[in-house]
């Protein structure tokens, strides 16, 4: 099983280079099979540690820390 550290290392930092989970899957030598529940799981995980990533459906994941960013994709979503 992969860690958050592991997750920090290969997420990217702003949404011009989000991955998709398969994408972060793969990375991590996840399962990329069904909807990647392991890799959602381990996001999740890591947002309730206190990061923030975030996604949208057309850009994927990325971390930010811009709290702007975070509202708008709320707002958007």
């Amino acid at each position: 099983m992969a860690t958050i550290q592991q997750l920090l290392s290969v997420i990217p930092t702003d949404g011009q280079h989000a991955m998709h989970a398969p994408q972060i899957a793969r990375a991590l030598g996840l399962s990329t099979s069904g909807t990647c529940e392991t890799t959602r799981a381990l996001i999740r995980d890591a947002n309730m540690n206190g990061y923030f990533i975030v996604n949208t459906i057309d850009e994927g994941f990325w971390l930010t820390s811009d709290k702007q960013e975070i509202k708008q994709i709320l707002e958007n979503y």
